[in-house]
């Protein structure tokens, strides 16, 4: 199968398909505005790496291990909820992306300084980290990007499930700000479609490790979250009047090897 991402007017696209066709064996599906995902399923797992499978508008079931091609050639992956019409929304998030943009450049500037992190990473892809993790060998929770109830039932089997932000989100006002924190979900309330969504098996803790990777070497502390309510399933949600305990802590040098793979 060779996929394609494009957008609908582009006539290079379609000679390109067209010769595909002529020439090849192989399927080839092409992802735009008039054939956009309105099915997704992505799971990652420790039995079974990562899978994933799109159904797209025109009813194209699109599968990872059946792809042998990708050419990204214009335009993103469309999903039903961004075809909308023009709306304030979609204008800010233009400049937000003009923004971005402008702020790339800034960084590459900085380049020429000593600088620490990562500065055109700074936003984490936490699917790539999970992937990255499975890669090395460390066991990660079940994961899924879904947006249907019906690929729920089988994390649901497992026990408890949470989820969480895909992206850092936060909104602010003169007097408040609202984060999004990591929650535990209810299956019986959910409706049967929503907008791509992080879940991941519920995974009851010891303690929380958060490591630091600095001039070659590991620096990490365990965070004893698990015992409050408030914090049990996100430390984020601080209970100020109680706060967690925080201790160094000394990495075993076998978690150290792998973690040094990834970075």
């Amino acid at each position: 199968m060779i996929l394609i991402i494009t957008i609908e007017f582009d006539q290079t696209t379609y000679e390109v398909v067209e010769w595909l066709k002529y020439t090849s064996k192989e399927q080839v599906f092409v992802l735009n505005e008039n054939n956009y995902v309105k099915d997704i399923m992505v799971s990652i797992s420790n039995d079974n790496g990562c899978n994933m499978s799109l159904i797209t508008s025109k009813n194209d079931e699109i599968y990872l291990n059946e792809i042998s091609s990708v050419w990204i050639r214009k335009g993103h992956i469309f999903y039903e909820e961004t075809l909308y019409p023009v709306t304030i929304e979609q204008v800010e998030k233009i400049i937000r992306n003009d923004i971005s943009i402008i702020n790339d450049f800034i960084y590459l500037l900085f380049c020429s300084k000593k600088t620490i992190g990562e500065l055109n990473n700074s936003d984490i892809n936490k699917f790539k980290v999970l992937q990255a993790a499975l890669s090395c060998g460390l066991k990660i929770p079940d994961t899924l990007i879904v947006n249907n109830k019906k690929h729920l039932d089988d994390i649901f089997k497992k026990g408890s499930v949470i989820t969480k932000s895909i992206n850092y989100m936060q909104f602010e006002t003169k007097k408040y700000v609202y984060s999004s924190y990591t929650k535990n979900i209810d299956n019986h309330i959910l409706p049967n479609h929503f907008s791509p969504s992080f879940v991941q098996e519920l995974i009851n803790k010891k303690y929380e490790l958060r490591i630091f990777f600095i001039n070659e070497d590991y620096y990490a502390s365990a965070i004893f979250s698990q015992s409050n309510p408030k914090t049990a399933v996100d430390f984020r949600n601080y209970d100020n009047q109680n706060p967690n305990r925080l201790v160094p802590f000394a990495l075993p040098d076998e978690l150290k090897g792998k973690l040094s793979y990834i970075c």
